[in-house]
């Protein structure tokens, strides 16, 4: 039997081998996890909110809160779960160093706070306070408490009501009745109903002026523009200055926003709500196409809806029957509210009920006339149940309380501006064409709904419950242009 002897060298250089390659699969995993925490973003709870974050910026957050009986804000080490709203308009991030007050990713929602890191050692700094209701504010700011109304009555028989806003003492908050109880509007050159809410599809800021507070508490609001800063009166959509009501004009139905069938031998059959009109479609469209859609949705109140009155009334320009379908010759209610059997009124006669002159409060769900004229989405409670999204247009009922006056140029109310609009309000049918009111200029007037030399500005209804920030850093008051109210 032969024996050999071992080689320790050999068995030295597997050792080294074998350490080598474990090195190498060390170093290999070492980096793929490295890499994996920079571009996988998770999801850790601060207390009581959540803050998205990359696992290499742990240290990303500072807290600040500030109670409606104190001036300053204090530091916590809590997010707060609930009862409070971030303010966009102070909190910022400083990516890395420089500070961003237009950080687009700070969301604060049922107790969870969303902030997107994107890039290493990003810091933000989010300032929160107690919540208040967007409706309560402006009552309180305008006309007193709630529950101790002490600004002016406007009714409408008044003279302040009805006719053009001459002096000062017409500029505020006034009540009259809706179909749900006591509406407070804006009235004259007031410039303390700025509000922002929502992004459009480029994620810019949505800017909207309040024109009321509805007698269901939601808040009544019209586009005023977007960007950083609007124009001082508003504006239409983008694109949206030239825009018809309808393409089509050869029948009563087509005052509709929404119409029916053609050549139909009633009212009742000739204005069901079947068809969008052109410009029911330009509302929507541009409303899909924004956070009004999406994560902002939940704001706005779909019950409260849009009224396209089309209930006739005959002798408007002297001409017009009260018929209201096929090509007879017919005058709708709201025109009859301005104009007279040959010229607009002196003292105009505005509404903001669009229920029919039977209801009442108690039963004004049930009225044919309502439910056929009053737009709602197919999820509301009351109704016609017919629209696609929870968007309509002003009423020209809404612009004379605003301060505008049918037939006569007025630049003193905070809804002029130099673009051209319309309402969703018919006018008439004059056997050939039918017409809509619109503003031209600062001029309640009609046109037929096949012009396309007027624009759009939608209307939305905020939420009774909704609640608002401020710049607490601004010298303005709430609710101007340069410190809007910030619906969170």
């Amino acid at each position: 039997m032969r024996f050999e002897k071992l080689n320790h060298s050999n068995g030295k250089k597997m050792f080294l081998y074998g350490f080598i390659v474990c090195a190498i699969l060390m170093i290999i995993i070492s980096l793929f996890i490295s890499k994996a925490k920079y571009r996988v973003t998770q999801s850790v709870n601060i207390v009581n909110g959540t803050v998205n974050y990359k696992l290499a910026d742990l240290n990303v957050v500072a807290v600040y809160t500030k109670d409606n009986d104190e001036e300053e804000y204090k530091i916590t080490d809590d997010v707060p779960k609930s009862g409070y709203v971030l303010n966009k308009g102070v909190s910022y991030c400083t990516i890395p160093g420089n500070e961003d007050k237009n950080y687009s990713m700070l969301e604060f929602d049922a107790g969870k706070l969303i902030v997107d890191i994107t890039k290493k050692g990003t810091k933000c700094y989010l300032y929160f306070e107690k919540s208040k209701l967007l409706k309560d504010e402006v009552i309180a700011q305008n006309i007193g408490e709630i529950g101790d109304i002490t600004g002016p009555s406007c009714i409408q028989t008044d003279p302040n009501c009805g006719s053009q806003v001459t002096n000062m003492k017409q500029n505020g908050v006034f009540e009259t009745e809706d179909d749900d109880g006591k509406s407070y509007y804006f009235r004259g050159t007031v410039d303390n109903n700025w509000v922002k809410f929502g992004k459009t599809n480029n994620s810019d800021d949505i800017w909207w002026r309040i024109i009321r507070i509805n007698g269901n508490g939601s808040i009544r609001l019209i586009y005023a523009g977007e960007g950083d800063t609007p124009t001082s009166n508003g504006s239409n959509i983008p694109n949206g200055d030239s825009i018809q009501y309808n393409a089509q004009y050869s029948d009563n139905t087509y005052v509709g926003y929404y119409y029916g069938a053609i050549r139909q031998n009633s009212h009742e059959l000739t204005h069901t709500n079947e068809h969008r009109s052109t410009i029911a479609q330009a509302v929507e469209n541009w409303f899909e196409k924004t956070t009004l859609n999406d994560v902002n949705r939940s704001k706005i109140d779909d019950n409260t809806g849009f009224c396209n009155d089309k209930k006739t009334q005959a002798g408007i320009w002297a001409e017009h029957g009260d018929r209201g379908y096929g090509t007879n010759g017919t005058g709708y209610q709201p025109a009859g509210r301005l104009i007279g059997s040959n010229s607009f009124k002196k003292i105009q006669t505005p509404t903001l009920k669009c229920s029919g002159a039977g209801a009442t409060k108690n039963n004004f769900e049930k009225d044919d006339d309502y439910k056929r004229d009053y737009y709602t989405v197919e999820t509301a409670e009351r109704g016609n149940q017919a629209l696609n999204y929870p968007v309509g247009l002003i009423t020209s009922d809404e612009v004379v309380y605003a301060g505008g006056f049918g037939g006569q140029n007025n630049t003193k109310y905070w809804l002029w501006m130099a673009k051209d609009y319309w309402t969703m309000s018919p006018c008439y049918f004059n056997g050939s064409y039918a017409g809509v009111l619109n503003v031209d200029s600062g001029t309640l007037g009609s046109n037929y709904v096949n012009n396309n030399t007027f624009g759009v500005r939608p209307v939305i209804n905020l939420k009774s419950t909704v609640e608002f920030t401020t710049n607490p850093d601004s010298e303005e008051l709430p609710g101007t242009i340069n410190n809007p109210y910030i619906v969170n």
